[in-house]
């Protein structure tokens, strides 16, 4: 009888070890995501949070993706336009129901940013993140205007995790290819 009970301790022991290391094998606990390698996260808070946005473009060496609701800074645009000036690929996707984006959209184009409208199979483009040489997020409640940058209570998390990032651009490649090409 000993014997039955140590290996029913065992197997219970062995079955808990299993759900902390993979939650699939019960629904007590939560799943863990793996990240691999170094990840730095910084909070980011508005009101003031403009410069750092604008850092962040400013020192793009390759590759810029921005996904955003609204976008009517014109400090920004101007930013990626610099970018663009300097060799970097600049991609924006802005939601089609915001009359304020039509007028941005033009601007960026004639900067020679590529612009598209958000894919009709969503009932809108509501996210706000931008990719930065796909090793960098930022990510959060941030729109591109003034009001959000200077005015508003907005909270963004910037992520330096280039895995973290892949999964990002996974998603903007996605909502691009069903993007609406802007003009």
């Amino acid at each position: 009888m000993k014997p039955l009970f140590v290996a029913f301790v065992i197997g219970i022991a062995l079955g808990f070890s299993l759900a902390l290391v993979d939650s699939s094998f019960t629904g007590f606990f939560t799943a863990r995501p793996a990240i691999v390698g170094v990840t730095y996260v910084e909070p980011i808070f508005s009101p003031g949070s403009q410069n750092v946005f604008e850092n962040m473009v400013r020192n793009a060496r390759n590759s810029i993706e921005l996904e955003v609701y609204t976008f009517s800074s014109q400090p920004l645009e101007d930013e990626l336009a610099a970018a663009v000036a300097r060799g970097v690929d600049v991609r924006v996707i802005l939601e089609g129901s915001i009359s304020s984006n039509f007028p941005k959209s033009r601007e960026l184009l004639a900067k020679g940013v590529k612009v598209k409208w958000g894919s009709s199979s969503f009932s809108l483009t509501h996210s706000k993140f931008i990719i930065i040489d796909g090793e960098t997020v930022i990510v959060g409640s941030n729109n591109w205007t003034f009001h959000s940058f200077n005015l508003n209570r907005e909270a963004s998390v910037k992520i330096q995790n280039a895995e973290v990032a892949g999964k990002f651009v996974e998603i903007f490649n996605a909502d691009w290819e069903k993007g609406v090409n802007a003009s």
